[in-house]
């Protein structure tokens, strides 16, 4: 399975954390940390184009709360917010 982070974040640690979590059950992951030059919605159209199955986003206020927001990007368009 293939899972890709998208993060909204000033440093990569609590990105790193959330992707050791997932790669600990068995997905495949990579860490899209977003810049001034790259939407958080050209982000999710990339992975949904690369046919990542799920994506989970992490902003600031998830890293406070210790969550995330798990999006299936393959088949639906609904999103589930999880805590890590």
């Amino acid at each position: 399975m293939s899972c890709v982070g998208i993060f909204v974040l000033f440093y990569r640690g609590y990105a790193e954390e959330i992707e050791s979590r997932f790669c600990s059950h068995g997905l495949v992951t990579s860490i899209i940390l977003l810049r001034e030059d790259y939407t958080l919605t050209e982000a999710i159209e990339n992975a949904a184009r690369l046919q990542c199955l799920y994506g989970i986003i992490a902003m600031p206020m998830h890293e406070e709360r210790r969550t995330a927001s798990f999006h299936i990007l393959y088949g639906q368009k609904e999103g589930k917010n999880i805590v890590i």
